[in-house]
């Protein structure tokens, strides 16, 4: 659902799987294969990210690398329900994670976003794309709701790393800018 490629060592690569069934009469939002899988030889061998996991099996997974301190990663998990996310944090490229949910309210259909975002600059500012938009200012030890006068379902945002107060959101509603 999401690869990265870690910007100093290029043969270091991240991705988050996530199981998933949909048919007209069955849903799966998870399982055991779901999570965090991380290689140190451009993807041909790959090891499974468990500690600081939460226990039970995962659903989609949203992850992020930090661009200016890449040893700092980023991700937002749902269970097996689809709901109920979390954003977990590395400080060590992805060996341990961290619960920082902390005051965050995830939508009960978290999996239909499940993206998260690092500011390119500054690794403390931390987007989660979800029904609406959450951010932290501080490495995940508290977020707030911001954008609350646009539409919901946020899906994505690009953020200028020449000036990352120039912003781009997109949701159901359309593209909105923020300066």
């Amino acid at each position: 659902i999401d690869v990265l490629i870690h910007p100093q060592h290029t043969d270091t690569v991240f991705a988050a799987l996530w199981t998933r069934v949909r048919k007209v009469n069955r849903r799966d939002f998870g399982g055991p294969a779901s999570g965090i899988y991380r290689s140190y030889d451009g993807g041909t061998t790959w090891t499974k990210l468990t500690n600081g996991m939460p226990a039970y099996d995962l659903g989609r997974i949203g992850i992020d690398i930090s661009q200016s301190s890449p040893n700092i990663l980023f991700a937002t998990v749902t269970d097996t329900t689809g709901g109920n996310a979390v954003i977990l944090k590395s400080i060590n490229n992805g060996d341990s994670w961290t619960d920082v949910t902390n005051n965050f309210s995830s939508a009960a259909y978290s999996y239909w976003y499940g993206r998260i975002k690092i500011d390119p600059v500054n690794p403390n500012n931390v987007y989660e794309i979800d029904l609406n938009m959450w951010k932290s200012t501080n490495g995940g030890t508290t977020w707030n709701g911001i954008a609350p006068f646009v539409h919901v379902d946020f899906h994505t945002i690009y953020i200028n790393p020449a000036n990352t107060n120039l912003q781009l959101m997109g949701n159901d509603g359309g593209l909105y800018m923020s300066t």
